[in-house]
Order: structure tokens, then C-alpha cells, then sequence
């Protein structure tokens, strides 16, 4: 079951023409609500019919095999309707002509979606999808559809392969650091170097122009 907002579940109508006449696919009740009380009612029983699906799934009941399990997937969960992007309208090729259900374009667009939420670790699942989404690969590290049972340890390889990440880039802004500090005290070296070699030569001028001034002083001619 689908909750949409009143706003969206105005565009969206389970119903169709045939010969002149609309038909209904679905209840009326649930179609078309008399007032704004049932309508409110309906949301509160699709509201708790979802919760009572997430709490049976999370009770840990299906997390006891190896070989079978049941996840949710909460792709659908803060989608939007598709709309048109030249006039905002609801983009209706995203469903069939009952105009509830997906047609084989929104199928194909909500089964890209399923596969990314399906690799993604539980609780750090996306709750919304748009159209055209890349489809993306599962890590190499661990490839496999994630689980309740998984989930920690995808989690936690995703962590230690962040800290590493981290490491690297520390260790290599640290080799950067350190190469551009080699460079400088190097630089200044050869400055200091060449200030000390200046003095001495300036120091060697003055004594051999004052060992020339005496010189010169005692000469008998």
C-alpha cells in the first residue's frame, strides 16, 4: 500500500473510461473518500498497516536462517509522484491505465531503485528514488545484498574503509606537508650558507686591504 499526500492523490485517480463511462478498479471507499474524516481515516489504516509490516519484520523473526530472510525496503517511502518537468504535472506514463499501478516504465524506474536499496546496509537506506537514477554496483568488499544480519558488518567495513581513507589522506597531506618544510629548510640552509660565505669573504677584503694600508705606511720610499 501506497500513502500519498491529498495533493498527489488528486492527480492520481484509479479509474478509467470505457465506452463514455468511468470505471472504478477499486473500492470507492478507498478511492474516493466521502469526506476529509474518511479520507483521514484511510491514511491512519495504510499509516498502520505499513507499521504493523515494519514491526513483524523487525521482530527478528525472519533473521533465524542462513538461507532466507526479509528486509525492507524503503525506497518508496518519501517518493514523490514523477511529475513532468515542462509543467510540473503528474507524469502519468510512470503507471498503468488504472492509474495506480506502475506501468512497464515505472516498473523498470522503481526496479533500479530496488536494486540500489537492496545493497545499501539497513539504516542507511534511501527512502526515496527519482527517475532515471544511476544503478549502482554492489562494494567489492562485501557483494552481496545486504540484511539485518549483514548490515553490522557491511557497516562497519564501510567505517574502517572510511578511516582508512582518512589515514591516507592525513599521511598524504602529512608527505606534503613535510616535502614543502624539506624544501624550506633546505632553501634556508643554502641562504645561510651563502650569508656566511659573504661575511668570510667581505672579513678576508677587510684584513687584506688593512694588511695593505700598513704596509703601505712603512715603506721607505
Amino acid at each position: 500500500m501506497y500513502k500519498f499526500s491529498q495533493s498527489a492523490a488528486s492527480d492520481i485517480r484509479p479509474m478509467t473510461k470505457r465506452d463514455g463511462k468511468k470505471t472504478i478498479f477499486l473500492c470507492r471507499c478507498g478511492a474516493y473518500p466521502w469526506n476529509d474524516e474518511e479520507r483521514q481515516l484511510m491514511l491512519e489504516a495504510v499509516d498502520k498497516y505499513q507499521q504493523g509490516l515494519v514491526n513483524l519484520i523487525e521482530s527478528g523473526r525472519y533473521d533465524t536462517r542462513e538461507d532466507f530472510t526479509v528486509v525492507i525496503q524503503p525506497f518508496f517511502e518519501k517518493t514523490p509522484i514523477p511529475k513532468k518537468p515542462d509543467n510540473g504535472e503528474t507524469d502519468l506514463s510512470f503507471f498503468s491505465p488504472d492509474c495506480f499501478h506502475l506501468s512497464l516504465k515505472g516498473h523498470e524506474a522503481a526496479a533500479d531503485a530496488l536494486w540500489n536499496n537492496m545493497i545499501e546496509p539497513v539504516g542507511k537506506k534511501r527512502t526515496t528514488w527519482t527517475p532515471d537514477e544511476p544503478v549502482e554496483c554492489p562494494d567489492p568488499e562485501h557483494p552481496y545484498f545486504a540484511t539485518y544480519k549483514n548490515s553490522a558488518k557491511i557497516k562497519q567495513l564501510q567505517q574502517l574503509k572510511k578511516q582508512s581513507q582518512h589515514v591516507s589522506e592525513v599521511s598524504s597531506s602529512s608527505s606534503v606537508v613535510g616535502a614543502i618544510v624539506g624544501v624550506c629548510v633546505l632553501v634556508l640552509m643554502v641562504v645561510v650558507s651563502l650569508v656566511i660565505l659573504r661575511r668570510r669573504k667581505l672579513r678576508k677584503q677587510e684584513k687584506e686591504k688593512t694588511y695593505q694600508t700598513q704596509t703601505t705606511s712603512f715603506d721607505p720610499l
